[in-house]
């Protein structure tokens, strides 16, 4: 370590001889470092100070607008461009584009299947407990196979060997609710 002293606030400090070695050591922080670089760039001591472009680098600077504040509304485009900000569409056509790429007519459409935190989800906009995407869990629609009528959204579906996506009937158990599927994981503890 090499001790230094700060050329800004005199204040002492140790530095890595390395960095020395590289020409580190002479502000003590950020704050200072940034003092010195206004304090050293100004003027003659600044290597653009005095220096001009030529008329060539002007004239280039002029037709691409370099350095000319935009509006903030504005869109850069070159020049001549025709600049068409978009269509305005009502209410009612944006609700029909929409729902013309909504499930199968999607880009992303992947089979109407979707995995979130391990869980798999089938795409059934039309069943009366879906989220917001028209998804519902597979082990949802497994246990309501199984006992004939649909789940109640307290109810509560459980993976008996801990694996998310593993929703075999045999694997499947139902809690009333969170709190009793809560005391089983507890009490398995």
């Amino acid at each position: 370590m090499t001790k230094c002293i700060c050329k800004i606030c005199l204040k002492e400090f140790y530095i890595k001889s390395s960095l020395f070695k590289k020409g580190r050591g002479k502000y003590c922080s950020l704050k200072c470092r940034n003092t010195g670089y206004k304090i050293s760039f100004k003027g003659n001591n600044n290597p653009f100070f005095g220096k001009h472009h030529s008329e060539d680098s002007r004239k280039k600077i002029s037709e691409t607008g370099i350095g000319r504040p935009k509006p903030k509304d504005a869109y850069s485009f070159p020049k001549g461009h025709k600049i068409n900000l978009g269509t305005k569409h009502s209410e009612n056509h944006k609700k029909k584009i929409s729902e013309a790429l909504k499930g199968p007519n999607s880009p992303s459409w992947k089979g109407g299947i979707a995995r979130s935190n391990g869980r798999i989800f089938i795409f059934q906009p039309t069943y009366p407990f879906c989220n917001s995407a028209g998804y519902v869990r597979r082990s949802r629609l497994v246990m309501e196979q199984m006992i004939n009528r649909y789940l109640k959204p307290e109810e509560v579906v459980h993976h008996i060997n801990g694996v998310k996506d593993d929703d075999r009937p045999e694997n499947l158990k139902l809690f009333v609710n969170q709190r009793e599927h809560l005391s089983l994981k507890i009490t398995s503890l």
